[in-house]
């Protein structure tokens, strides 16, 4: 206090704070990064329950990744198509 008066430090926010909202924007396309957490723990909780659906997943996965593998070595001949 000087001469009766409040001195006032008021922060906007931390650079690096606004810089990190600034990059999420685009990803959550005007959606709370808040509930897009929730719903994904939902999502997980859901997954943790049914290993039935844990098995499909898997499956998909594991496809996906031997298509990758075979097109790796494609990749490197400059005729390649993806």
């Amino acid at each position: 206090m000087m001469n009766g008066s409040v001195i006032r430090h008021e922060k906007p926010g931390h650079p690096l704070d606004r810089w990190a909202h600034v990059q999420l924007s685009p990803l959550a396309r005007g959606v709370s990064t808040a509930s897009l957490r929730m719903a994904f723990n939902d999502w997980a909780t859901h997954l943790s329950h049914n290993p039935g659906e844990q098995v499909e997943l898997t499956e998909k996965a594991w496809q996906g990744f031997q298509q990758l593998v075979a097109y790796v070595p494609r990749s490197v001949q400059s005729h390649c198509l993806p």
